[in-house]
């Protein structure tokens, strides 16, 4: 069975950001599944289906990582389309319906956590 990528690449504001969902802490998935209200498995499923709550806990975690403080508020206020989400070379990710048929999952496919 071919290794799926698990790594999250987006843009925003010129600030890339890259992590990979498999090595989040232990800590993170609880605030992820705090403000969300949902496990991370759900998350991971809400997120491919086009849910923006699973994606700006992402955006907000992984600015945390470098902006101790950022609280997950501070991403209210932020554009849908601010964020940009990126393939391995770091270019845009077409949506599914107006690129090439490729799925433009911003987890890259990943397996979606067990639990």
């Amino acid at each position: 069975m071919a290794e799926q990528d698990s790594t999250i690449r987006f843009r925003l504001n010129g600030e890339v950001s890259t992590f990979d969902i498999n090595k989040l802490m232990f800590a993170e998935v609880r605030e992820i599944e705090r403000v969300t209200g949902e496990s991370l498995k759900q998350n991971m499923k809400m997120l491919k289906d086009g849910w923006i709550g699973p994606m700006q806990s992402l955006v907000w975690i992984a600015f945390r990582r470098t902006t101790p403080g950022v609280k997950f508020s501070d991403y209210d206020n932020v554009a849908i389309s601010d964020v940009e989400f990126l393939d391995e070379d770091e270019n845009p990710m077409t949506a599914p319906d107006e690129g090439d048929g490729t799925d433009a999952a911003p987890f890259g496919g990943a397996d979606v956590p067990s639990s």
